[in-house]
């Protein structure tokens, strides 16, 4: 009886550990690596939303494993599973192909979204040369 009563409090202490969340920090930019105010980020798994503040950062209660989405009106919104507990770093963009009438082929829209990767990848680069994320 004394060892279940030590093993019903082992697990009483050690279950509300288990189930907290940590808080996920990050910054969010824009194609010229101003700033973004005010995007919506929205934790898919638990309902818990923010904004990002004046200097685009925001912090979110989130798990590992736990989708993040993140929305602003005339950027595309982006959808980011936690893997780890660093600073997420993100750079929005709009990403849509405008095609203007245009017919295109298959092979067109998908030269026009590895150019769209390229360029946001340069985005990337040239964030972490001037050490924006800081």
């Amino acid at each position: 009886m004394k060892k279940q009563k030590i093993f019903l409090v082992l697990i009483l202490i050690t279950f509300p550990i288990l189930g907290q969340s940590t808080m996920i920090k990050g910054k969010i930019k824009d194609k010229k690596l101003n700033s973004l105010l005010a995007v919506n980020i929205v934790n898919i798994n638990t309902k818990e939303s923010c904004r990002t503040d004046k200097n685009g950062s925001f912090k979110i209660n989130a798990e590992i494993g736990d989708t993040l989405k993140f929305s602003y009106i005339g950027l595309t919104d982006e959808t980011i599973i936690i893997t780890n507990y660093r600073l997420l770093k993100l750079i929005m963009v709009d990403k849509s192909v405008n095609c203007l009438g245009a017919e295109w082929s298959k092979r067109d829209y998908q030269q026009a979204n590895r150019k769209i990767d390229k360029e946001i990848k340069k985005l990337y680069k040239k964030a972490d040369l001037k050490e924006i994320w800081e």
